[in-house]
Order: structure tokens, then C-alpha cells, then sequence
């Protein structure tokens, strides 16, 4: 508290593996986009895309980000029903690449702005703490949906009901952090 009376949240710096989940609507479009191809001779697959198709239809959409990762595990788990003659984890890993590469990361609203909704696994046996990085740095961000980093904060009381930790932390400044090979 200053002499005044206000409260200055205190600048902290924390470090752990920094994660940015991406939009699920962006999700479910990628994941449609990569598995048609694979449609011919498997009914599951298309009626899976087909009733994605006709969810995306909906005139105003504004489902919540749990009924559409609904709807993209039902796409994942019937392309997961046969065997094909891609790798396994192919499905997932052309959808994050996608996704990266068009740089489509979890957006919110935080303190009147957008800004990109990222994870900060810290490890321990501690869950992840949310953090909100401005959506300005969404493409200087390494294209990575994981990474190392250390981050100045301030932290905030939590402004979305539905996020399970009771605090925010606003990034005020990223460092990636990489780890170089010892020099023989």
C-alpha cells in the first residue's frame, strides 16, 4: 500500500515452461481442414466433419470453449478408429502446426484489453498460473506452443469466473529462456 492509500501490486519474477493454448474455434477449423483429405471410404470421419460443418453454420455462434473441444474430439476420435497410412499423433501434430504458424493463441479480455491467455507451468506439484501477455506480441512470439521463459508480472485478482486460479498475472516483460550445450 503507498501512503496514499492505493494498492501497487508488488513486480515479481517467475520462470517455468510457458504454454499458449490456442482458440478452440481456430482448433476446430484446422482439425477439419487436416482430416478431409482422409474422408473417402470412412463414414465415421465424414459424418464426425459433417456434423462439425453444420455446428459452424449456426448464424451468431458463441458456444463455449468446452462444446466446441466437444465437438473437435469427436473429429479426433474417429480419425483415431482406423489405421492410416500417416504416423501416429499426425492429426494433432498438423493442427498444431497450423495453428502455430497462423499464430491462432487463446485471446480474453483482461483490464479493458485483448490479450493472449497463456499458461506458466512453474513445476512442482503446483497446477499452472494464468497469465496474460499482450495480444501485441502474438507474432513475435517463437513459433512454439511451448516454451521456456522467464517473465517480470504483476499480479491481479482473477477477472474471469470460470479460470480455476484466484489470480492473474499481467506479463510485463518475456524472455525466452534456452539452454546452450557447454562449449568442449
Amino acid at each position: 500500500m503507498h501512503e496514499d492509500g492505493k494498492f501497487a501490486p508488488p513486480l515479481l519474477l517467475v520462470a517455468g515452461e510457458l504454454a499458449l493454448p490456442f482458440d478452440e474455434l481456430s482448433t476446430l477449423k484446422a482439425t477439419m481442414t487436416t482430416a478431409t483429405p482422409f474422408t473417402p471410404g470412412d463414414e465415421p470421419l465424414k459424418a464426425a466433419l459433417e456434423a462439425a460443418g453444420e455446428f459452424l453454420a449456426i448464424p451468431d455462434l458463441t458456444p463455449s470453449p468446452a462444446v466446441v473441444e466437444g465437438v473437435t474430439g469427436r473429429i479426433r476420435e474417429a480419425f483415431a478408429r482406423v489405421k492410416r497410412a500417416v504416423p501416429a499423433g499426425y492429426l494433432e501434430a498438423q493442427t498444431e502446426r497450423a495453428l502455430l504458424e497462423q499464430r491462432r493463441y487463446q485471446k480474453r479480455k483482461f483490464r479493458g484489453e485483448p490479450h493472449l491467455r497463456a499458461l506458466l507451468h512453474a513445476g512442482g506439484d503446483k497446477g499452472p498460473m494464468l497469465i496474460y501477455l499482450p495480444a501485441a506480441l502474438a507474432d513475435k512470439l517463437p513459433l512454439q506452443a511451448r516454451f521456456a521463459a522467464r517473465l517480470v508480472v504483476e499480479p491481479h485478482l482473477a477477472v474471469d469466473a470460470f479460470e480455476s486460479p484466484t489470480f492473474a498475472l499481467e506479463a510485463l516483460a518475456l524472455a525466452r529462456e534456452v539452454v546452450l550445450a557447454k562449449p568442449r
